[in-house]
């Protein structure tokens, strides 16, 4: 993925959890410098790989990016 997403030209939001087990932190923290520069990164503290889309927050800034994707 790292090599790759750089060549996405869609809008992009790369969301991953604090406490995510699957894409460690560490991990994730790689994808600012891998990801095109129009592309939005977030880690969420405190959310797993799975309850990470659970959160009412969570759900909130994801239809807020896409509301500024369709605006924009």
């Amino acid at each position: 993925l790292l090599g790759s997403v750089k060549r996405i030209q869609a809008p992009l939001f790369l969301l991953y959890g604090g406490r995510d087990a699957i894409v460690k932190p560490a991990q994730a923290a790689e994808m600012p410098d891998a990801a095109p520069p129009h592309a939005t990164f977030s880690i969420v503290p405190g959310a797993s790989h799975l309850t990470l889309f659970l959160r009412r927050d969570v759900q909130e800034r994801i239809a807020r990016w896409f509301a500024s994707q369709l605006q924009g």
